[in-house]
């Protein structure tokens, strides 16, 4: 039989040691936060058996269809720095961002431009019973998915800045030319 000659004080310590490495693969699996981790990681937010959707560009297209304030608010937000913004909504231009947001952005995108007004004036509909703390929670999480898509966008914004050039198409670098000959040589 062979002796150890390794102490209890060691075996403890590499039993810490070995603790420590199983969290770096637990750490190595998870993506990282990054600027755009607001929006995306945070997902969804739940309002009872409501989900509001973080802000895809079919919101916006749904938006526009339907000519909501909430539009004018958010750039009201944007162009004001430290200034509440405002705007005015009556109950059913509540129920129509609430059916906008509660809906799966995909059925929204099928549903075909020419009937997507139609289509959200008829969803918003089933929001006409339900109660006011439910439609004003409702509309409370669709301006924080807003908070998150804005400030991550800001973000991506920043993180740009300086490593592309502002313009579409950047001008072309001008290529070397050959010097001209000398005259005294």
């Amino acid at each position: 039989m062979v002796e150890s000659t390794v102490t209890e004080a060691q075996r403890q310590e590499w039993g810490q040691f070995r603790k420590r490495q199983s969290c770096i693969s637990v750490a190595a699996s998870k993506p990282l936060p990054g600027s755009s981790g607001d929006a995306f990681i945070n997902g969804p937010v739940r309002v009872d058996k409501y989900t509001i959707y973080e802000v895809m560009p079919i919101h916006h297209l749904a938006l526009q269809a339907i000519e909501s304030p909430l539009l004018s608010l958010v750039s009201s937000a944007v162009e004001s720095s430290g200034e509440s913004a405002k705007a005015e909504f009556d109950p059913k231009d509540e129920r129509e961002v609430c059916f906008i947001f509660t809906t799966d952005p995909e059925a929204l995108e099928s549903t075909p431009k020419a009937v997507r007004r139609q289509f959200i004036h008829t969803g918003a509909d089933a929001f006409k019973n339900v109660p006011a703390a439910f439609i004003n929670a409702i509309c409370s999480a669709v301006i924080e998915q807003y908070r998150r898509h804005l400030q991550t966008t800001l973000r991506l914004q920043q993180q740009l800045e300086g490593q592309v050039e502002k313009g579409f198409f950047p001008a072309p670098k001008p290529s070397p030319s050959k010097q001209p000959e000398s005259a005294g040589s």
